[in-house]
């Protein structure tokens, strides 16, 4: 990600600088919190960004994950996946958590995904009702859960 000129104490000048996060290790899921409000200035003043984000169905975070191979020490019971250098590792979008409304008050809406049909499921209050794959991706997204495809 690249962001605005910062000021670099060795060179004394104002460069081009990078961002970069990576992740030591996988796991069998990953939630990813869409910074949906931003604050101006007063503890009251809240905007809320309502943007859409095009988020994928499937994610792969291969370049993202410095350790493909987890040392030891971090293995337990629950935890047994060890990736090789060449396994990519994937992850499947299964849910979504959707805000409507804006800071401080609002509605939240669930799109979860069943496993065994691959069939997508809107839960609103005390309904369920069946939608298409391609009407999840919407400006309401706030939490998307990913869970790391097994090969």
């Amino acid at each position: 990600m690249c962001i605005r000129d910062r000021y670099c104490s060795a060179c004394k000048n104002h460069v081009r600088a990078t961002k970069k996060m990576s992740l030591y290790k996988s796991s069998q899921y990953l939630l990813l919190h869409l910074k949906r409000f931003k604050s101006g200035g007063h503890i009251l003043s809240k905007q809320k960004n309502s943007a859409l984000v095009d988020f994928p169905h499937e994610l792969d975070m291969t370049p993202y994950v410095l350790h493909k191979e987890k040392p030891n020490e971090f293995l337990n019971e629950t935890d047994t996946k060890i990736h090789t250098e060449d396994e990519k590792i994937i992850y499947e979008l299964v849910a979504i958590s959707n805000h409507y409304g804006e800071m401080g008050f609002g509605h939240y809406t669930a799109y979860v995904k069943n496993m065994h049909t691959e069939k997508w499921y809107c839960c609103d209050d005390s309904s369920v009702r069946e939608i298409s794959p391609d009407g999840v991706v919407t400006k309401a997204a706030y939490v998307l859960f990913y869970k790391r495809k097994e090969k």
